[in-house]
């Protein structure tokens, strides 16, 4: 499986939804931004309005074929924006999700105010027992995982701190 980027510009993305773009694009996988406020794939709530829906549609508009699809490796919540990742092929999706753990991931967040410690390591036990809620524990518990974030300060000003995570653990919601 190739994750590298080719030569060639990612194709125009008019079919997507306003904040999604094509980062890259090849044979296996399909990489988008994604914007805040939009899920990854479907819940009970909303089915069609998701990352997963439109990139389907706009890969059978792109191959004339009404059998191209995406499957989803990762997912992000959606209040957050970033870097998505799909496979285009069931190939990819077992290669890329066998390996997950072994991808560094490195996200970005703008707070406010100014941490006390310019890195932290930030330990907490999460409850997912439920389908769509995750609860914090006091400490360990039956249905909990210990969820742990590594953060650092890269800087400061007018009020906010912009902050590098590293997930240590993959948890829901983390």
């Amino acid at each position: 499986v190739s994750i590298l980027p080719t030569k060639a510009p990612p194709p125009p993305t008019e079919d997507l939804p306003e904040g999604v773009r094509v980062l890259h694009e090849d044979e296996d996988i399909i990489v988008i931004h994604k914007p805040a406020h939009l899920l990854t794939m479907a819940t009970d709530k909303e089915k069609e309005r998701t990352a997963y829906s439109f990139l389907n549609l706009y890969l059978r508009d792109a191959a004339h074929s009404g059998s191209a699809r995406v499957w989803i490796v990762h997912r992000l919540d959606r209040e957050t924006s970033g870097v998505l990742l799909f496979a285009k092929t069931e190939e990819a999706k077992e290669t890329l999700q066998t390996e997950w753990q072994s991808f560094d991931k490195r996200y970005l967040a703008l707070v406010e105010g100014a941490p006390t410690a310019n890195t932290c390591v930030l330990k907490s036990h999460v409850d997912e027992t439920q389908v769509h809620r995750v609860f914090v524990r006091q400490g360990p518990g039956p249905g909990s995982r210990l969820a742990v974030t590594h953060y650092r300060v890269l800087r400061h000003g007018n009020g906010r701190s912009l902050l590098e995570l590293t997930l240590e653990t993959g948890r829901r919601h983390q």
